[in-house]
């Protein structure tokens, strides 16, 4: 099943190496299963391979290259209205944008793949996005607005059970609070953020 065997390397070899903060095995991974695609050509899997491999490029530091592959299978998947995999790779040409300095671009981005995250019911998608649109907010030192997102994407995270959401969430807003002068605040969240990190296997110091 040649299918089978492109979705092991592309969704799964490869992700797990991402996870692993391996890019260059990652990109490898990804390489062989649209060298599988080849000779049983399939334009979803061959879409989904070039959006994995978009977001690898992206965290090597390759834009112009990940820019290049999000373009075109985004154009597939809005061809077959795959609403999801769209969600997922405006959240990854908002990462490009972000990286670019093109702030007021990737808060469009990333306020698009919430808002089609949140009508698909992808929950994971939604806090993502917000997430990463409340990180714009705080490098642009917009404290208030970037706070009310890292809350909304908490709340989701939280109803959601994703631990690793709920960490990195409460790590940003102890940030917030100390550039407020809420030390006291600052501290707990930390603290909490810290205990999660550890009890999900993530060094975060």
């Amino acid at each position: 099943d040649f299918e089978a065997l492109a979705r092991y390397y592309i969704r799964d070899l490869a992700w797990v190496c991402v996870w692993q903060g391996d890019f260059e095995k990652a990109e490898k991974y990804a390489q062989q299963g649209i060298r599988v695609l080849q000779s049983h050509p399939d334009e979803y899997m061959n879409a989904l391979a070039e959006e994995r491999l978009g977001f690898i490029y992206q965290h090597q530091g390759k834009l112009k290259e990940a820019d290049s592959l999000l373009n075109h299978c985004l154009s597939i998947f809005k061809t077959l209205q795959r609403d999801l995999d769209i969600s997922d790779t405006y959240i990854v040409q908002g990462h490009i944008a972000l990286k670019s300095k093109e702030y007021e671009k990737a808060k469009k981005l990333y306020k698009n793949a919430y808002e089609l995250g949140k009508t698909i019911r992808h929950y994971e998608g939604e806090a993502i996005s917000l997430y990463y649109l409340a990180d714009v907010f705080l490098i642009e030192e917009k404290y208030d607005e970037a706070e009310k997102y890292y809350k909304q994407a908490l709340l989701i995270d939280e109803q959601r059970g994703r631990q690793a959401g709920i960490a990195w969430n409460k790590m940003r807003l102890a940030q917030i609070a100390e550039y407020k002068g809420n030390t006291k605040q600052a501290k707990q969240l930390h603290s909490e953020s810290k205990k999660l990190f550890r009890r999900i296997g993530i060094k975060y110091s």
